[in-house]
């Protein structure tokens, strides 16, 4: 019987029967049925699990929790953490012969209140955009039109976005509930505003927050500063390093109304790559719905963004040097160039995996863990299964069976069960080939530790 996500060893599960006049303990229970979570940040506790009967377990001090030998079904969970906020977990699905793994995120602000945006101390938010909150439980909209005091003031309607026919939907890690205050005429450029939602608001069931929450949060400026730059933003690395060849998308970013049509004359790639640039947001009055950051475009700041779409499906050559120049010759803006041609340079990966699981260097993973790799070229599946290997780490060999999906997907499902506190490695050699013929240019090899 295989566990989806993570399981450990059972632990002692209480079951209450009706109103409590039976208490039964259930101990390293067989049925690995159940579900399991990790509390962010750590913190000790209970957790209860209810679906007509209750199951109750302790969270551990590093947040852990599993609740094994559920029946099937959908559970409303209970997390009482010793020094967090309690969480209201609902429509958690248990199915059989697999154990729910989930991350709890908690934290001291007022219940049910899971998070808010802005971030407190936020930066440069775009004047358009909303604040919202996120609850386990339903609050009372006229409490809210009420009770957020905005300063400087700000008007505006609060309003439920989610879930928006008010019946109950499976919770995520922020809520079940959200909530929105849309500006009437957005908020005043580079302004900082302080928000305080009362402790008096109640959720639907009459129930007051009790205690306040405050945060703030500062607009940009009117104006972007400065001569207008340019930034390049790749995907991320890939496991064997370089510019992933697979969902290549750059995204160039400037700090200031940029034409698209100017934008299109103004960059090469070297060697070429076909695309379209397109802009995902349109620049007026100095701002745009994107932010130049350090490390990769939001929606928060002023500026304009462009993201290449490739007319071909892998427009990339492996293991080769690119450059991608913005001219200084080209007007970009209504008054203005780059003081001097942009130049970003990057490298592409190799041939080969471009994707593991369970990922690199992970702990804690389950003795019934399956690995796959994915590729970003396609491969001959004779090759590859002969050059894989999955073994403990100066340790035997594991057996097991190979599953293709296609011809760049594959897992190995080994045979027995992996051994608790050992560590194993992937490793597949430049003997596989790809579906061309061509032998891989590196040995690919990762690690991964089991609970």
């Amino acid at each position: 019987m295989r566990v989806t996500c993570c399981a450990a060893l059972a632990m002692g599960i209480i079951l209450f029967a009706g109103c409590g006049d039976k208490v039964t303990n259930i101990y390293n229970s067989s049925e690995l049925t159940g579900i399991s979570g990790l509390l962010s940040p750590p913190d000790g506790g209970t957790v209860v699990a209810t679906a007509g009967e209750q199951y109750a377990s302790a969270i551990d001090d590093q947040g852990y929790f599993q609740l094994i030998g559920l029946k099937p079904g959908a559970y409303q969970l209970s997390v009482h953490p010793n020094h967090h906020t309690r969480r209201e977990l609902n429509a958690i699905v248990v199915i059989p012969g697999s154990v729910n793994f989930m991350f709890v995120p908690v934290t001291n602000y007022p219940y049910p209140i899971t998070s808010f945006y802005p971030a407190d101390s936020a930066q440069g938010i775009y004047p358009g955009n909303t604040i919202d909150l996120a609850t386990d439980e339903a609050l009372n909209l006229g409490d809210l039109a009420a009770g957020v005091q905005i300063d400087p003031p700000a008007s505006g309607r609060w309003t439920l976005i989610l879930p928006s026919s008010g019946i109950k939907i499976p919770t995520g890690s922020a809520g079940q509930f959200r909530y929105q205050f849309i500006p009437d005429n957005g908020f005043e450029a580079g302004t900082t505003y302080h928000v305080t939602v009362s402790a008096s608001v109640r959720t639907d069931a009459g129930a007051p927050l009790g205690r306040d929450l405050t945060f703030h949060f500062s607009t940009v400026a009117s104006k972007p500063t400065g001569p207008l730059m340019a930034k390049l933003y790749l995907s991320s690395n890939s496991l064997t390093g370089g510019v992933a060849l697979t969902e290549f998308r750059p995204v160039l970013s400037f700090n200031g109304c940029v034409f698209p049509d100017s934008l299109r004359l103004a960059v090469t790639i070297m060697p070429d790559v076909e695309g379209i640039w397109t802009t995902s947001g349109t620049c007026h009055d100095g701002y745009s719905m994107v932010e130049i950051g350090d490390d990769q475009p939001s929606t928060t700041a002023t500026g304009t963004q462009f993201t290449l779409f490739p007319i071909h499906g892998v427009p990339l050559q492996a293991e080769t040097k690119y450059s991608l120049v913005v001219s200084d010759s080209v007007f970009l803006t209504g008054s203005g160039h780059l003081p001097a041609p942009d130049t970003f340079r990057f490298t592409t990966e190799p041939y080969g995996v471009t994707a593991v699981s369970p990922p690199p260097w992970v702990t804690s993973q389950s003795p019934f863990q399956t690995v796959s790799l994915k590729f970003n070229t396609e491969m001959d599946s004779a090759s590859v299964q002969p050059a894989f290997m999955l073994r403990e780490v100066d340790g035997p060999v594991v057996a097991g069976r190979f599953i293709w999906d296609g011809t760049r997907s594959m897992i190995f499902d080994p045979d027995n069960k992996l051994r608790s506190g050992v560590s194993y490695l992937i490793s597949l050699s430049r003997q596989a080939r790809r579906a061309t013929g061509e032998s891989l240019s590196h040995d690919f090899e990762s690690y991964f530790a089991v609970r």
